[in-house]
């Protein structure tokens, strides 16, 4: 993987994160929901429920 490729990565995950901070706590608060979302479905899919 190439310097560039690291970066532009690496800017990506800051923009992200920098979005999430402009929405503030309401953003936090979706992005928890939407992973703890993703993770009963991921264990209903492993339990078979």
């Amino acid at each position: 993987m190439s310097f560039c490729q690291k970066q532009s990565r690496t800017k990506i995950k800051l923009m992200i994160f920098w979005n999430a901070h402009m929405l503030g706590p309401i953003g936090f608060v979706l992005a928890a929901i939407a992973s703890l979302v993703g993770f009963w479905a991921y264990l209903e899919k492993i339990v078979g429920l």
